[in-house]
């Protein structure tokens, strides 16, 4: 009869066949696991998740700075009167709704995204050139003029925080929820992160990440 050794020549533990063929099932099924699940390499990195904070003004001042300067790539106009302000170098992107290997447009997207859902007013100089609640078609003409503009400034204005893009050409973009809830505007940075208004105040978050896998933005309203 076999008998395993306590320990062989090399100083490893002694496994019968039958017990060495289980424990090589074992590691092809643990591999092939790990493969699902993305991961390249017979351990797990350890993935960690942004803290989600409030964020005082200075901190906001400290994570958009790096928009200052940017080209507003494409302006364009989302569901309702809905504004997304595509900043930078724009990439490709196709609708999450759509499957993979089915052909469709691919939509564009910046290294930033400003989106405003709800109230919006674009302001000159002495006067609003337009709004959420102006007619259709100076709504398309009004954010089709913004294309091609950069940004000078942004900052966040009033008790409940409201956004506000200062671009050139003497011209600025304000966040004006006017219906009740919170402030509806988001800013989605270059590294998957975003900013927005929780109760009242301003957040910073990100989306959960994955294994092996770089922060990836979530919720793209098509166009």
């Amino acid at each position: 009869m076999w008998r395993p050794a306590a320990l062989d020549d090399e100083g490893n533990t002694s496994r019968c066949p039958a017990e060495q063929g289980v424990a090589a099932a074992a590691r092809r099924a643990r591999t092939a696991e790990r493969q699902a699940f993305g991961c390249r390499s017979t351990r797990y990195r350890p993935v960690t998740r942004p803290v989600r904070r409030r964020v005082t003004e200075g901190q906001f001042v400290e994570l958009t700075r790096s928009l200052v300067g940017m080209r507003v790539s494409c302006a364009w106009r989302g569901y309702g009167s809905a504004l997304f302000l595509e900043l930078g170098a724009l990439g490709p992107v196709r609708p999450p709704r759509q499957a993979r290997g089915q052909r469709g447009p691919r939509l564009s997207k910046g290294e930033v995204t400003v989106m405003i859902e709800w109230s919006w007013r674009v302001e000159r100089a002495r006067s609003v050139e337009v709004g959420s609640w102006s007619s259709e078609r100076r709504i398309n003409v009004g954010i089709k003029r913004l294309t091609g503009l950069r940004i000078s400034d942004i900052t966040i204005d009033g008790r409940l925080p409201e956004l506000v893009l200062a671009l050139t050409g003497r011209r600025w973009v304000h966040s004006f929820m006017t219906a009740d809830g919170q402030p509806g505007w988001t800013v989605f940075l270059r590294d998957g992160t975003w900013l927005t208004v929780e109760e009242g105040h301003v957040i910073h978050d990100a989306p959960r990440p994955q294994p092996n896998k770089p922060l990836q933005r979530t919720g793209y309203a098509g166009r």
